[in-house]
């Protein structure tokens, strides 16, 4: 769920960002490379990820973080894969925190 909530605060932000500029969605992603206005629309609702080129270009070129375009989250599934996989290796400088990856 989250995951959909951070891809829905994203797009609003782009197009947010593009109407400032005076730039329509077809428009921007011509900019990227992208000529399909259905490709554009898959990649602002997170039916396609953004390659990361089209992330950085976004950021330098709109003005929005790379904070704020790429989700950080790892889903709870994950994370409990990733510190069974820690145990197992008896790596205790490395741990898994509640929020992100820590390194003591």
């Amino acid at each position: 769920m989250k995951e959909l909530e951070f891809i829905e605060a994203r797009k609003k932000l782009i197009k947010a960002k593009l109407k400032r500029l005076g730039l329509n969605q077809q428009e921007f992603g011509k900019i990227l490379g992208h000529d399909s206005k259905s490709y554009m629309s898959e990649l602002m609702n997170g039916v396609v990820p953004f390659t990361l080129k089209d992330l950085i270009v976004i950021s330098k070129l709109i003005k929005i973080s790379l904070n704020k375009l790429i989700p950080t989250q790892i889903p709870d599934e994950e994370k409990s894969k990733i510190e069974k996989t820690i145990n197992k290796l008896g790596k205790p400088k490395l741990k898994l925190d509640k929020n992100e990856f820590t390194f003591g």
